[in-house]
């Protein structure tokens, strides 16, 4: 019997072993520890004094922070996850205080990086100001000038990393970079952008030179009776996802073909990719509109079960004459996809509502 035991035993700890060295796909080993090297950059020069915060999972999450030292370099160990990168900091001439959120969040690292990530900082804009009369006012600077036609955005929470539809949505700031959200009371996100390209409107994934900015002072808070002035300062994205920016090791993608119902091509749809199987709400995740062949690819920041349909107009019920359509590889429109998915041939045939 001791024999047996002792065998039985020898046996148990080889599995474990075994087990604990081998990782399935999608999985994790645990304790696996990653070095993200950066480089914090203000108006075109190192940083030589701040605080870069990596919070898991959303803006407001458990943080883990690292200092810049005096050539405005900075390191951190992380474990595998997905983060939001920000920083804080002082402008060495004026004592200004500076505020940065990486263009490119959250970050989904799951490998080693071999690049150096940019972080650029810019003026941090005051906290929310209160003003006669309802709703958001405010203006959008970059680097202290007016910003013509950016858009500012609002969320109700962080999930989905602030890249889906959002709530609300300001019409083009004006030359002096005014713009006015006409919204209900409520606790709010705020983020701005300003495109390169124009027809694109709020969704897909910014590029490099597109300009981005995430309210320092979020979540705030709108009350009954009371107005807001909040303005933003815009940084220009400088490693985009999708563009020569990290290589985390692993991401998800999924790429297709949205065809009519000839069997065309269907340029303009967008995919995306909801939390639950009725598909209605806000995306978890939305492509950019297919090109003319009918092309897409939607770029995804976390595994799971999710349900891809394609829609030509998105902040609204489906409308008569708006493309529409879902994906046919499972009854259920489902796409199961792990860490390092890049699943092609993920088409979606889309027919004219009435």
């Amino acid at each position: 019997m001791k024999i047996f035991y002792g065998r039985t035993a020898f046996f148990l700890l080889i599995l474990v072993f075994f087990l604990s060295g081998c990782a399935g796909p999608g999985e994790r080993r645990q304790g696996e520890i990653y070095t993200l090297t950066g480089a914090a950059r203000f108006d075109g020069h190192p940083l030589s004094s701040g605080i870069v915060r990596a919070a898991k999972d959303t803006p407001l999450g458990e943080a883990i922070t690292a200092r810049v030292r005096g050539d405005g370099s900075f390191e951190m160990a992380l474990g595998p996850g997905v983060y939001y990168l920000t920083g804080t900091g002082s402008d060495s001439q004026s004592g200004g205080k500076l505020w940065a959120y990486w263009g490119d969040n959250p970050l989904n690292l799951f490998g080693e990086i071999a690049d150096t990530l940019f972080l650029l900082f810019t003026p941090a804009t005051s906290p929310p100001g209160i003003r006669d009369g309802t709703g958001i006012q405010g203006r959008v600077f970059k680097g202290g000038v007016p910003v013509e036609g950016a858009v500012v955005a609002v969320y109700l929470d962080p999930v989905g990393g602030f890249h889906g539809p959002p709530y609300g949505l300001s019409a083009p700031a004006d030359a002096q970079g005014r713009y006015s959200l006409n919204i209900t009371p409520g606790t709010y996100f705020l983020m701005a952008q300003k495109r390169r390209r124009t027809g694109w409107g709020y969704l897909g994934p910014l590029l490099k030179g597109d300009q981005t900015a995430y309210y320092a002072h979020n979540p705030v808070t709108l009350r009954q009776g009371e107005g807001m002035v909040v303005n933003l300062e815009l940084a220009i994205v400088n490693r985009p996802r999708g563009e020569g920016s990290l290589s985390p090791g692993e991401s998800i993608i999924l790429e297709g073909v949205v065809t009519n119902e000839a069997g065309e091509p269907a340029p303009g749809v967008r995919a995306c990719l909801y939390a639950r199987s009725e598909m209605i709400g806000r995306p978890g995740f939305i492509s950019s509109p297919s090109d003319e062949k009918g092309r897409y690819r939607l770029e995804v920041s976390k595994p799971g079960t999710f349900y891809l349909a394609g829609r030509s107009k998105l902040g609204a019920p489906p409308e008569t004459g708006e493309l529409m359509g879902y994906y046919p590889g499972s009854a259920d429109h489902s796409v199961r996809i792990n860490w390092g998915d890049h699943l092609t041939g993920m088409d979606i045939p889309v027919r004219e509502v009435w």
